[in-house]
């Protein structure tokens, strides 16, 4: 069914083959069978050959109170949305594939922990490259590798002073990471400081260049470095726990 928002009386309504309803507050459809998949027909999130617009969990139609957008939200386990994620080929090295699965998980963590990053927008993360490319279960078909490598290391997370630190990463560097205090400004985070990375040495960066260096980290991968040991190199004096 369509959902639609009526501004002026401040309510929503949903248009169904036997007619109109309106809810008093916002809808929110849960599936009576928990590993059920939703389908939003009138979605478009193109990809090759397809249309990302299926989801697990639950889907809820929120507005935020300040912009006024209407947003699709779904709320669902922190592993299924892991392994949701879109960020590297699926033919990567499996030691970098997890991680980057890591390495999202605790980005992630940090930002619900923290009660969200846009204010008092109805998430946490948006799908996008602003926070992490989330593209729901057709990601999970078409990267088999890493869906099912991301909940090998399900509930790890890298922690600095015992605490779940913002984990950034990025796509590609120039041979070396910099900084969040040179790039960003402010005080130093002592997990995000500047490391070389040989592997991208030459290259052009892509990205804000601070944390870890998918490429640079894909190739450290494949030459035997294990997740534990890429992700303690990228961010520095961590621990690699387990923490649910």
């Amino acid at each position: 069914f369509v959902v639609q928002e009526d501004a002026a009386t401040k309510t929503f309504f949903s248009v169904l083959p036997g007619g109109q309803r309106t809810y008093a507050r916002y809808p929110r459809l849960v599936p009576r069978n928990p590993a059920a998949i939703f389908t939003v027909r009138n979605m478009e999130n193109p990809v090759v050959n397809g249309n990302d617009n299926r989801f697990r969990g639950v889907l809820e139609v929120r507005v935020a109170p300040t912009s006024k957008r209407s947003w699709l939200v779904e709320e669902l386990p922190m592993e299924d949305y892991v392994a949701g994620i879109a960020e590297v080929p699926d033919t990567w090295p499996g030691e970098f594939l997890k991680a980057q699965a890591v390495a999202a998980r605790t980005y992630a963590l940090f930002n619900l922990l923290a009660g969200g990053k846009h204010g008092d927008a109805p998430f946490v993360l948006v799908s996008g490259a602003v926070d992490q490319v989330y593209r729901g279960y057709g990601s999970e078909l078409r990267r088999p590798n890493y869906s099912t490598l991301s909940r090998t290391v399900s509930g790890v997370a890298v922690l600095w002073n015992g605490n779940i630190v913002p984990t950034y990463y990025f796509a590609q560097s120039h041979g070396h990471t910099h900084g969040y205090h040179e790039t960003w400004g402010g005080a130093v985070r002592p997990w995000l400081l500047s490391r070389p990375a040989p592997y991208d040495a030459g290259k052009r960066q892509r990205g804000h260049g601070i944390g870890m260096p998918q490429t640079d980290a894909a190739r450290r991968a494949q030459d035997g470095a294990n997740m534990e040991t890429i992700l303690k190199y990228y961010y520095t004096d961590v621990e690699v726990k387990k923490v649910y």
